[in-house]
């Protein structure tokens, strides 16, 4: 609705927003791709888990499918290609967190039962008839750019190499938080001037190097060390992966999405997505008691 309607229409919620953009309920199209690439991982997991009969389980899978469907062409119109690439990782992720869920109860009932089998080819059907209509549409922005547009004069390079200028400036403690738009302004070459200003480095990685110098680099390494040794004890749990184990592992993919994604935004800088990191640490560090994976049975036990 937002691409079809007037760009600066009032279905776009911010003053200052990628106009003309399906940008969702966010001001960026990179961020608005971003959260529909999460769910990719997300319905992997939705079909994985063991719930009821066969049948329900037959119908949770062509949901998720059925919802992926409509996910992976909506980030084609975002236009976001950070957004596309995202979106093919956490469907190759999708398909390593995917375990066939155990068999669930027959209910007989009478009358024929439902038949799944032909199911997936339909939703498969589906799928593809989806990406081709955004093609010919012309509403699959991101494809576009990233045939048109020259990598090497896209700005977000330039933002780095500034970025990276202000790193030796104000090293070794940085700037201070919230001061990247001021000492950008500062450093900011003539030929880069225009009447929009630069909020952010798109890489908060290295924008927090910026601000908080060699104290916020520690932190960061600090951080994700952590977070990569929690990861590798969950992938490796051994025996029964129940739902909690599972969730823990989908924490793992979503966040390394989020961090893949910080290279070349700030995804984390809006309060949707920190929230969605901060649930997705509570799956991930909630599944240990000593530094130990819990089997299910046990952590409900306790």
């Amino acid at each position: 609705m937002q691409i079809i309607g007037e760009a600066r229409g009032p279905l776009y919620l911010y003053r200052y927003t990628n106009e003309g953009s399906a940008v969702g309920l966010f001001a960026n199209r990179n961020h608005a791709a971003c959260l529909l690439a999460l769910m990719l991982p997300m319905l992997a997991v939705y079909a994985s888990l063991a719930d009821g009969d066969t049948d329900k389980q037959n119908g949770k899978r062509l949901f998720a499918m059925a919802v992926a469907a409509v996910v992976l062409p909506l980030v084609l119109v975002t236009g976001s290609r950070a957004g596309a690439i995202l979106a093919f990782v956490g469907a190759l992720l999708a398909a390593a967190l995917y375990q066939r869920p155990v068999a669930g109860r027959v209910v007989r009932k009478s009358g024929k039962r439902t038949n799944f089998r032909a199911m997936p080819l339909y939703v498969a059907a589906i799928l593809v008839a989806l990406i081709v209509f955004v093609v010919i549409s012309s509403r699959s922005e991101s494809i576009n750019r990233l045939v048109e547009v020259d990598v090497s004069e896209d700005l977000r390079f330039e933002f780095w190499k500034v970025s990276a200028d202000l790193v030796s400036a104000y090293f070794p403690i940085g700037s201070g938080a919230g001061s990247f738009v001021e000492v950008y302004q500062i450093a900011e070459p003539s030929a880069m001037l225009s009447r929009f200003y630069t909020n952010h480095a798109h890489n908060d990685w290295l924008e927090t190097f910026v601000t908080f110098g060699v104290p916020g680099l520690a932190v960061m390494l600090t951080a994700a060390l952590l977070l990569v040794r929690q990861s590798w004890r969950v992938w490796r749990a051994n025996g029964h992966v129940g739902s909690t184990i599972r969730m823990a592992r989908l924490a793992s993919v979503m966040l390394a999405m989020l961090a893949a994604a910080s290279f070349v935004d700030y995804p984390l800088r809006t309060s949707t997505l920190i929230s969605v990191a901060a649930v997705c640490l509570l799956w991930l560090f909630g599944t240990t008691t000593g530094g130990q994976p819990v089997p299910p049975s046990e952590k409900g036990a306790a």
